[in-house]
Protein backbone atom coordinates (compact mmCIF):
# COMPACT_ATOMS: atom_id res chain seq x y z
CA UNK A 1 0.00 0.00 0.00
CA UNK A 2 1.30 3.39 -0.80
CA UNK A 3 1.53 6.73 1.29
CA UNK A 4 -1.21 8.26 -1.25
CA UNK A 5 -3.59 5.47 -0.67
CA UNK A 6 -2.67 5.23 3.48
CA UNK A 7 -3.58 9.44 2.74
CA UNK A 8 -7.11 8.78 1.08
CA UNK A 9 -8.06 6.16 3.39
CA UNK A 10 -7.21 8.13 6.58
CA UNK A 11 -9.30 11.17 5.44
CA UNK A 12 -12.57 8.45 4.13
CA UNK A 13 -11.77 6.60 7.65
CA UNK A 14 -12.65 10.46 9.96
CA UNK A 15 -15.17 11.40 7.37
CA UNK A 16 -16.92 7.88 7.37
CA UNK A 17 -17.01 8.10 11.60
CA UNK A 18 -18.57 11.73 11.69
CA UNK A 19 -21.45 10.41 8.93
CA UNK A 20 -21.66 7.32 11.48
CA UNK A 21 -22.07 10.03 14.37
CA UNK A 22 -25.37 11.53 11.98
CA UNK A 23 -23.00 14.26 11.33
CA UNK A 24 -24.16 15.73 7.47
CA UNK A 25 -22.76 18.77 7.26
CA UNK A 26 -18.85 17.90 7.42
CA UNK A 27 -16.56 20.90 6.72
CA UNK A 28 -13.20 20.22 5.19
CA UNK A 29 -10.42 22.59 6.76
CA UNK A 30 -6.40 23.13 6.64
CA UNK A 31 -4.26 25.85 6.60
CA UNK A 32 -2.60 25.00 3.35
CA UNK A 33 -3.25 22.40 0.54
CA UNK A 34 -0.43 20.36 -0.07
CA UNK A 35 -0.14 17.32 -1.87
CA UNK A 36 -0.67 14.76 2.03
CA UNK A 37 -3.40 17.45 2.71
CA UNK A 38 -4.91 16.94 -0.77
CA UNK A 39 -4.83 13.83 -0.63
CA UNK A 40 -6.80 13.13 2.54
CA UNK A 41 -9.04 15.86 1.00
CA UNK A 42 -10.00 13.47 -1.84
CA UNK A 43 -10.67 10.48 1.14
CA UNK A 44 -12.81 13.05 2.67
CA UNK A 45 -14.74 13.87 -0.53
CA UNK A 46 -14.96 9.52 -1.66
CA UNK A 47 -16.34 9.01 1.62
CA UNK A 48 -19.32 11.41 1.25
CA UNK A 49 -19.79 10.26 -2.51
CA UNK A 50 -19.73 7.13 -0.88
CA UNK A 51 -22.61 8.19 1.40
CA UNK A 52 -24.64 9.73 -1.40
CA UNK A 53 -24.53 6.71 -3.28
CA UNK A 54 -25.07 4.04 -0.79
CA UNK A 55 -28.23 6.00 0.90
CA UNK A 56 -29.68 8.48 -1.54
CA UNK A 57 -31.87 11.30 0.34
CA UNK A 58 -29.62 10.77 2.86
CA UNK A 59 -29.25 14.20 4.15
CA UNK A 60 -25.43 14.73 3.10
CA UNK A 61 -24.58 18.41 2.75
CA UNK A 62 -22.89 19.72 0.17
CA UNK A 63 -18.96 19.11 1.20
CA UNK A 64 -17.21 22.58 1.78
CA UNK A 65 -13.61 23.13 2.08
CA UNK A 66 -12.42 25.84 4.01
CA UNK A 67 -8.60 26.82 3.99
CA UNK A 68 -8.06 28.50 7.24
CA UNK A 69 -5.26 30.75 7.99
CA UNK A 70 -3.44 29.87 4.76
CA UNK A 71 0.57 28.82 5.79
CA UNK A 72 -0.78 28.84 9.08
CA UNK A 73 -0.71 25.46 11.08
CA UNK A 74 -0.86 26.92 14.49
CA UNK A 75 -3.58 26.93 17.34
CA UNK A 76 -4.50 30.47 17.02
CA UNK A 77 -5.28 30.28 13.01
CA UNK A 78 -8.92 28.51 14.28
CA UNK A 79 -11.20 28.14 11.70
CA UNK A 80 -13.24 30.86 11.82
CA UNK A 81 -17.20 29.73 11.53
CA UNK A 82 -16.59 26.95 14.01
CA UNK A 83 -19.67 27.90 15.62
CA UNK A 84 -21.92 28.41 12.27
CA UNK A 85 -21.00 24.66 11.20
CA UNK A 86 -22.56 21.34 12.30
CA UNK A 87 -18.77 19.67 12.13
CA UNK A 88 -15.33 20.07 10.81
CA UNK A 89 -12.74 17.34 9.76
CA UNK A 90 -9.50 19.67 10.05
CA UNK A 91 -6.10 18.01 8.61
CA UNK A 92 -4.08 18.36 11.49
CA UNK A 93 -4.53 18.88 15.34
CA UNK A 94 -3.41 22.19 15.89
CA UNK A 95 -5.92 23.93 13.63
CA UNK A 96 -8.74 21.62 15.26
CA UNK A 97 -7.93 22.38 19.10
CA UNK A 98 -8.01 26.26 17.75
CA UNK A 99 -11.87 24.86 16.59
CA UNK A 100 -12.51 23.50 20.12
CA UNK A 101 -10.97 26.98 21.96
CA UNK A 102 -13.18 29.26 19.24
CA UNK A 103 -16.53 26.99 20.26
CA UNK A 104 -15.93 27.11 23.90
CA UNK A 105 -15.04 30.97 23.86
CA UNK A 106 -18.51 31.12 21.47
CA UNK A 107 -20.55 29.22 23.95
CA UNK A 108 -21.16 26.46 21.58
CA UNK A 109 -21.67 22.88 22.74
CA UNK A 110 -18.95 20.82 21.36
CA UNK A 111 -19.89 17.51 20.66
CA UNK A 112 -23.27 18.71 21.18
CA UNK A 113 -23.77 21.20 18.31
CA UNK A 114 -20.73 20.72 16.76
CA UNK A 115 -18.40 18.14 16.49
CA UNK A 116 -14.64 18.58 15.84
CA UNK A 117 -12.05 15.83 14.07
CA UNK A 118 -8.18 16.33 13.74
CA UNK A 119 -5.23 14.37 12.56
CA UNK A 120 -2.09 13.27 13.94
CA UNK A 121 -2.82 13.60 17.49
CA UNK A 122 -0.81 15.98 18.57
CA UNK A 123 0.56 16.75 22.06
CA UNK A 124 -2.65 18.18 23.94
CA UNK A 125 -5.18 16.68 21.83
CA UNK A 126 -6.41 14.34 24.92
CA UNK A 127 -6.25 17.24 27.37
CA UNK A 128 -8.74 19.72 25.31
CA UNK A 129 -11.92 19.93 27.13
CA UNK A 130 -13.73 17.82 25.55
CA UNK A 131 -10.69 15.46 24.06
CA UNK A 132 -10.14 16.15 20.33
CA UNK A 133 -11.11 12.71 18.06
CA UNK A 134 -8.36 12.32 15.83
CA UNK A 135 -6.23 9.96 13.58
CA UNK A 136 -3.16 8.94 15.44
CA UNK A 137 0.41 9.25 13.41
CA UNK A 138 3.11 6.66 14.86
CA UNK A 139 5.78 10.55 14.45
CA UNK A 140 7.86 9.02 16.76
CA UNK A 141 8.43 5.51 15.62
CA UNK A 142 8.37 7.72 11.97
CA UNK A 143 11.31 9.40 13.41
CA UNK A 144 12.96 6.66 15.04
CA UNK A 145 12.30 4.35 11.50
CA UNK A 146 13.59 7.02 9.43
CA UNK A 147 16.56 7.60 11.34
CA UNK A 148 18.14 3.75 10.65
CA UNK A 149 17.22 3.21 6.99
CA UNK A 150 20.22 4.76 5.77
CA UNK A 151 22.79 2.58 7.74
CA UNK A 152 22.59 -0.26 5.48
CA UNK A 153 22.40 1.76 2.14
CA UNK A 154 25.99 2.75 3.62
CA UNK A 155 27.13 -0.55 4.35
CA UNK A 156 25.84 -1.85 1.30
CA UNK A 157 24.18 -4.34 2.95
CA UNK A 158 20.40 -4.50 1.47
CA UNK A 159 18.44 -2.64 -0.50
CA UNK A 160 15.52 -0.76 1.71
CA UNK A 161 12.38 -1.27 1.21
CA UNK A 162 10.15 0.56 -1.11
CA UNK A 163 7.28 1.58 1.77
CA UNK A 164 7.59 0.76 5.51
CA UNK A 165 3.84 1.10 6.53
CA UNK A 166 3.69 2.22 10.17
CA UNK A 167 0.08 2.46 10.57
CA UNK A 168 -2.38 4.74 11.27
CA UNK A 169 -5.91 4.58 13.92
CA UNK A 170 -8.91 6.79 14.40
CA UNK A 171 -8.40 7.30 18.08
CA UNK A 172 -12.22 8.44 19.22
CA UNK A 173 -12.89 10.88 21.84
CA UNK A 174 -15.24 13.62 23.11
CA UNK A 175 -15.35 16.09 20.52
CA UNK A 176 -16.89 13.52 18.05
Amino acid sequence: MDTQVRQIDAGAATTRHLLARSRRSIFFGDAQLDERLMQRLYGWRKALEERRMLRPGAGVAEPRLIVAGVGQRHVSANARGAARSRCHFFCNDNLAQGALMAAMRQGVTVPGRVAVAGFNDLTGSDQMLPTLTTMCTPRAEIGHTASRLPLPLIRSEHEQPSLIDLGLELVVREST
